[in-house]
């Protein structure tokens, strides 16, 4: 098979954070490129013409098949008979992998002769219509030589990626009491439980379904019988909502801020057909409880405040503060430095304003990545 080297390639990427591009298996990688999806086509029983559509202000044909069981479409240029675009329905192991079946659709052009092998030398990727990278290879040569000095990898490294277990992994086995009633699951994002008079409290549902699962169960042999009435969900960070669809086919009430509604009502209704999950399995609507404003969840055991932050930097996120012992969750705003510096002090100063604005006073901080510190640290190290 014909290897492409790209030693000048420029790639852009679209999105604020670096577009992963882990695949479900390993060869996944090759499955978008138009050579083998062609190659692919010629040989699948179910290829079929669709609907003729116009592109790019001329005339294209669309051929549909199935291939590595998803569907896809080719959209072929009625002139040069060259695939102009792709499409198919495919689930994501990056960042991607919370919403379920994507759409993604990767435009090609500035089709080049490269010693008689047409190549794309411009690519745009999007997913369910959000662009995701713009690719640009400026030299495109096959086989050519290649230094093994040029593909160094570190093999613990390797090592270690190959036994993660992606977003799928264990919760941790053991919770700290933070105060009477207030556990701590520590790990590469945190989760708290809250007991409070009439039921627990799961502060945050990340990484994934089986992850807040997990979770949830925790909770539950933490105070057995008690229920979890409800989740908090203090920012729109992907990985931070990614198991909220597990809460919603619980039927648990979700506290979210009113800014992210828009983007958690699509995470919700997202299609997951191709991976089941428990909510597409048994749909039901979310309850959701919006925090536009300071908001009390009252209890002579654990009260609690929700305060959004709303600074230029976390106008997406918000605290929860426990009056009674003044202990403050920061969201995803705190996280010390190997050296112990402040990651972000911007972020911390927003918390500051925020903190003075709502009449607060707390003595210990904790957040998504960072265990609890006391406050008078915290605030210390912000310029």
């Amino acid at each position: 098979m014909a290897r492409v080297a790209w030693p000048a390639c420029e790639r852009h990427d679209m999105l604020s954070s670096a577009i992963v591009r882990k695949r479900n298996n390993p060869d996944d990688i090759l499955h978008d490129e138009p050579m083998m999806l062609l190659q692919a086509a010629a040989k699948a029983p179910d290829l079929r013409y669709a609907a003729p559509e116009w592109l790019h202000a001329a005339p294209h044909m669309v051929v549909t098949f199935t291939d590595h069981e998803q569907p896809v479409r080719l959209v072929l240029n009625a002139g040069s008979h060259l695939p102009d675009a792709i499409e198919r329905i495919r689930t994501f192991e990056d960042l991607w992998n919370v919403w379920g079946d994507v759409n993604q659709r990767i435009y090609l052009d500035s089709w080049q002769d490269v010693g008689g092998l047409l190549f794309p030398a411009s690519r745009v990727d999007q997913r369910n219509g959000q662009e995701t990278a713009h690719e640009q290879y400026l030299d495109v040569r096959f086989d050519p030589a290649l230094a093994s000095e040029a593909f160094p990898v570190d093999s613990a490294a390797a090592a270690k990626s190959l036994r993660s277990p992606g977003w799928d992994r264990p919760f941790p086995p053991q919770a700290q009491t933070i105060i009477p009633g207030v556990w701590l699951f520590q790990g590469a994002w945190n989760v708290s439980v809250i007991e409070q008079d009439d039921g627990l409290i799961l502060l945050e549902a990340p990484i994934s379904a089986s992850y807040t699962a997990q979770a949830l169960d925790a909770a539950a042999r933490l105070v057995p019988g008690k229920p979890v009435k409800a989740v908090i969900s203090t920012t729109d960070s992907w990985p931070h909502v990614a198991g909220l669809r597990e809460a919603v086919a619980r039927g648990i009430q979700v506290y979210q801020l009113d800014l992210n509604r828009p983007l958690l009502d699509r995470l919700i209704a997202a299609p997951h057909t191709l991976r089941p999950d428990d909510l597409a399995r048994h749909p039901r609507p979310p309850q959701w409880h919006m925090v536009d404003q300071a908001l009390a969840i009252p209890s002579l055991r654990n009260p609690i405040m929700l305060i959004p932050i709303r600074g230029p930097s976390t106008e997406r996120q918000y605290m929860v503060y426990w009056p009674d012992a003044k202990l403050l969750y920061a969201s995803d705003t705190l996280v010390l430095n190997p050296d112990n510096s402040l990651y972000n002090p911007e972020l911390m100063h927003e918390v500051a304003k925020a903190v003075a604005r709502a009449h607060i006073a707390p003595q210990t901080v904790y957040a998504m990545h960072q265990a609890p510190i006391p406050w008078s640290r915290a605030i210390g190290m912000v310029p």
